[in-house]
């Protein structure tokens, strides 16, 4: 493939093609006679999205994997969903393993502007093994942290309770002696 023939433009939609379908061989070729270094693994869409996204939303992890070595960056599109979000909505439980393993920036509990974070996206859809995967990445900490502080402050109203009932314990009714019965 000679660079001369192909815009940019063309490249990169090329690129995207590849991804989306998972045309490993046929992207390897291309770079391999990119002789001028045009293609640009990081390219986006009109709507943000890049060669990862379509990867992922396809469940191409061989794709996935090879993109990465190329170096292209995890990011999100337009509308806010990443990568992951997409492999999540068409249930490609390998894909998301891939993914919250090899992109420690990942956040599941972001929520973009208009839509759900990948764990509530997941939730949604119901698939329990891609909730569990999930739970799986370092973002899924600050979920568990988060649940920490309600148990402590719940273990504080208990506290209060109990102190209201030892209070209760100690008081000792009056005696007819002490009281002002006449």
């Amino acid at each position: 493939m000679s660079d001369d023939f192909y815009t940019q433009e063309e490249l990169n939609e090329e690129l995207h093609e590849c991804a989306r379908h998972g045309e490993l061989d046929i992207l390897k070729e291309m770079k391999a006679d990119d002789d001028t270094n045009m293609l640009d693994f990081n390219a986006l869409d009109a709507q943000g999205n890049s060669a990862l996204h379509k990867a992922a939303a396809n469940g191409h992890v061989d794709m996935l994997i090879f993109l990465k070595e190329m170096g292209t960056k995890y990011s999100r599109n337009l509308s806010g969903k990443d990568p992951l979000t997409w492999a999540i909505i068409n249930k490609h439980l390998a894909t998301v393993q891939y993914l919250i393993l090899t992109y420690p920036e990942i956040d599941i509990l972001f929520k973009p502007e208009h839509g759900l974070s990948p764990l509530s996206t997941a939730h949604d859809i119901g698939e329990p093994d891609i909730i569990e995967a999930l739970f799986k990445h370092p973002s899924a900490s600050a979920l568990e942290a988060k649940n920490l502080e309600i148990d402590e402050s719940d273990d504080d109203e208990d506290d209060d309770e109990d102190k209201d009932e030892n209070q209760a314990d100690n008081i000792v009714p009056p005696t007819i002696e002490e009281s002002n019965v006449e």
